[in-house]
């Protein structure tokens, strides 16, 4: 077993004299190697870069991405690369952009749509996280890490592939002599454009300096790390951060290396870097540590990442209801409502045009809608558009076919949609997207591996649902309700808040165009309730400034309050008042009251 008293966390890579390298601190470090490591510590000469051919990939077939994260002149270029796992030496770069240094974290999210990066951006000066363009190579910062402190860099990324929960690694020098470290565990939250982290635990606190370079969860949640000190594999519990060891893997790594797992197979293939530019790719034994070489990979230090989904769960058509977003792309999203007696299910889809804006003409929304079949892995959709419509007035207007759509369910909190519009609508986008439970869970729910996740909250019936005007078809509103509950000592039964959560889909007042440009939609968030009428008053929410599956919209602000009464269980009386504001444009200072009908079988309150 190899042990030594780690050094830097972050070396810059900068020429550096041979002779002025502390080979022993260096011996196993997180980071870039310095330049003149090899030469002066290793004995042997740096290896040149075999890569005599660089071009543009375009395709969406292979696999494996990796990005090349060493400066040195004779490495690889920085960059972001892709490549098939069984071909790692001929990874082929994509696009130009050279924006890969100080990036020690990697790891696609469960649909394999958005690739993240987390960047340490000096030492003690904190990480941030971004997201890949994977057509240009182009790296997209989304902001600072939250709550990380900024000693602690990061050495590693994982998502789970099925639920999306995300851990990054980090290693923290307490003292240089004699130098000293820890490595830590952490949750992050990555919805929107900040993320936060929370400690999980210190994996190995009884050793003096532990330094794991990376982590990898497979799709039965299971998380390992690759130890430095060591040169080890071991298992890490998500939990509290305790790891166990499994074995050595019988390599001299040092500084920052990648690993993950391939979902299709349950193998955990890795880029092992031993210094000079030299490193193998292959696969670790999750039994014993022990690594199998597959082949060199081009000259350089590789962190990599395998783009494939976990095998689908069966959909329980019920477990869909509610609301819906991907945590790349806040400010869009879906409401899902099955309807068990018809077997069908209808998701409004909230987001905006593919070029995006700021004006609110740029606000788009679908509705989704498909036959659930039973025992069912996937679902096939139809997407509708409806347009020509009136701000609550006539006429009403039906919707039109413009696209398909595939359904399914890697957890009982994360899905995948892919989705291909006609040609002549919506630019004839096509991709996946990331769908990421927004709200409580309604029903009991059994994920892929046969564990039964219980409910977290029951919707109330009588506002929840959805909900149309018969006088201006072609709108309505979605709803879900969780009635407030105080807590009572004696049955142990613990206090929970009221939430109701929903959206409005419509159009604008008096359109001047039928097009697309005509559509607008809403968000309600937030409750009061009148204890003595039964009333409840929310906000009602605009938001603008995104683009259709791309960026995080611009702003989201109050437009005014709605207050819902249920007149009966198949009717629920609206009444809405958009605040006297220049910003609400359109809206601003219109009141109304609208008696909505439910769409469906009414569930009357037991």
């Amino acid at each position: 077993m190899r042990y030594t008293l780690a050094g830097c966390l972050m070396l810059a890579a900068l020429p550096v004299k041979a002779q002025l390298l502390d080979c022993a601190a260096l011996a196993a470090a997180p980071g870039t190697e310095p330049a003149g490591f090899a030469e002066a510590c290793l004995g042997r000469a740096t290896r040149p870069d075999p890569m005599t051919t660089l071009k543009n990939l375009g395709t969406d077939t292979l696999p494996g991405y990796g990005i090349q994260i060493n400066p040195t002149a004779t490495f690889a270029p920085l960059g972001l690369y892709q490549f098939g796992l069984d071909d790692f030496a001929g990874a082929t770069r994509i696009g130009t952009v050279e924006e890969t240094a100080s990036i020690y974290g990697l790891d696609f999210n469960p649909a394999g749509t958005k690739l993240f990066g987390a960047r340490v951006l000096s030492r003690n000066a904190g990480s941030q996280l971004g997201t890949f363009n994977l057509t240009t190579g182009a790296y997209f910062p989304q902001g600072f890490i939250g709550s990380l402190p900024a000693r602690d860099n990061v050495t590693g990324m994982a998502m789970h592939p099925r639920t999306g929960r995300t851990w990054v690694s980090t290693h923290d020098l307490l003292t240089n002599n004699p130098q000293l470290g820890e490595a830590r565990l952490w949750r992050v939250d990555i919805a929107g454009p900040s993320s936060n982290a929370a400690i999980v635990g210190r994996m190995l606190p009884d050793e003096l300096n532990p330094v794991f370079v990376d982590i990898a969860v497979n799709c039965e949640g299971e998380m390992y790390g690759h130890n430095l000190t060591d040169d080890s594999l071991y298992k890490i519990n998500t939990t509290t951060g305790e790891a166990t060891l499994i074995g050595p893997h019988g390599f001299d790594a040092n500084f920052s290396q990648g690993m993950d797992f391939d979902n299709a197979t349950g193998e955990l293939y890795a880029s092992i870097y031993t210094g000079g530019g030299a490193n193998t790719f292959g696969t670790f034994n999750l039994e014993t540590g022990a690594f199998t070489a597959l082949a060199d990979g081009a000259s350089g230090q590789w962190k990599v990442a395998l783009r494939n989904e976990c095998a689908p769960k069966v959909i329980e058509p019920e477990t869909l209801d509610g609301a819906w977003f991907a945590s790349y792309s806040t400010g869009q999203g879906f409401t899902a409502r099955y309807f068990a007696d018809e077997g069908v299910l209808f998701m409004p889809w909230y987001t905006y045009s593919v070029e995006g804006g700021e004006e609110t003409s740029e606000q788009r929304w679908y509705a989704l809608f498909g036959d659930v079949g039973q025992d069912a892995t996937e679902i096939e959709l139809a997407i509708g558009q409806t347009l020509g419509g009136n701000f609550d007035a006539p006429p009403g207007v039906g919707a039109v076919q413009v696209g398909t759509a595939k359904l399914r369910l890697l957890s009982c909190f994360q899905g995948v949609l892919e989705y291909q519009f006609d040609e002549g609508h919506n630019g004839g986008a096509a991709g996946r997207i990331t769908m990421t439970r927004l709200i409580s869970l309604g029903s009991d729910c059994t994920e892929a591996d046969g564990e039964v996740t219980e409910l977290q909250a029951e919707y109330e019936p009588t506002i929840t649902g959805s909900w149309y005007d018969p006088e201006a078809g072609g709108q309505g509103v979605e709803l879900y309700y969780i009635e407030e509950i105080e807590a009572d000592e004696e049955e142990e039964i613990p206090g929970r808040p009221g939430f109701l959560f929903g959206g409005w889909f419509t159009f604008e007042p008096a359109p001047a165009d039928a097009g697309p440009e005509g559509q607008r939609w809403f968000t309600f968030q937030g409750l009061q309730v009148d204890d003595e009428d039964g009333t409840i008053t929310t906000t009602i929410t605009r938001a603008t400034g995104g683009t259709f599956d791309g960026a995080p919209a611009a702003e989201t602000r109050r437009a005014g309050i709605a207050v819902f009464e249920s007149v009966s269980c198949n009717e629920l009386k609206l009444t809405y008042d958009f605040d006297d504001l220049e910003a609400i444009g359109e809206f601003r200072n219109k009141t109304g009251e609208i008696v909505l009908r439910r769409i469906g079988n009414c569930t009357p309150t037991p």
